[in-house]
């Protein structure tokens, strides 16, 4: 059974993407401490291995044609990373407002690919994302204004749970590569 979409990223980033996705919902879900702070951490630590990772790839030649742009990206994915970790309280609230827009914007623009390819998948993953999205924005929202209120916690579970299903999906989506 072969599956495919043409806007497939490369197995280890969506493979990466997805467990860190399964692993911060899981720990939304669990776990009721200062959440957007934990959150931010792990966003934090992820960043940075993510550039390390990119980093470790280039040195060792297993990407061919590295540009130093390339070089200097993942280095400051390091640097970016570890200060999210370090000042993750800091930015907590309009951190959550940042990621929301992200999330919506990738949704939005998932749908318009729906439209132009016709992949059911496509337009699961937008309208998932646009879920966890409004949910980071309104939860930023909440944060500001009603500090660790049980409105706050719901919309986290809801983050947590979308989080876990859109990494599954990822994982699915790699696994069998779709092609419609």
């Amino acid at each position: 059974m072969r599956i495919s979409i043409n806007t497939k990223v490369s197995f280890g980033v969506t493979v990466f993407t997805s467990v860190a996705l399964i692993i911060i919902g899981a720990m939304i879900v669990k776990y009721n401490t200062n959440l957007a702070a934990s959150l931010f951490y792990l966003i934090g630590i992820i960043i940075a291995l993510v550039g390390f990772i990119n980093f470790l790839n280039y040195i060792s030649g297993r990407k061919q044609k590295v540009t130093v742009s390339e070089y200097l990206l993942s280095i400051l994915l390091m640097i970016a990373g570890i200060l999210v970790a370090i000042f993750s309280e800091s930015i907590q609230a309009y951190g959550l407002l940042v990621i929301g827009i992200l999330f919506v914007m990738l949704g939005i623009y998932d749908i318009v690919l729906y439209f132009r390819s016709k992949a059911t998948i496509t337009l699961i993953v937008g309208i998932l994302r646009i879920v966890i999205g409004t949910a980071f924005i309104v939860s930023g929202f909440s944060e500001v204004l009603l500090a660790n209120d049980e409105f706050s916690r719901k919309l986290w579970l809801i983050i947590g749970y979308a989080s876990i299903v859109l990494g599954v999906s990822f994982l699915v989506l790699d696994t069998f590569q779709v092609t419609e």
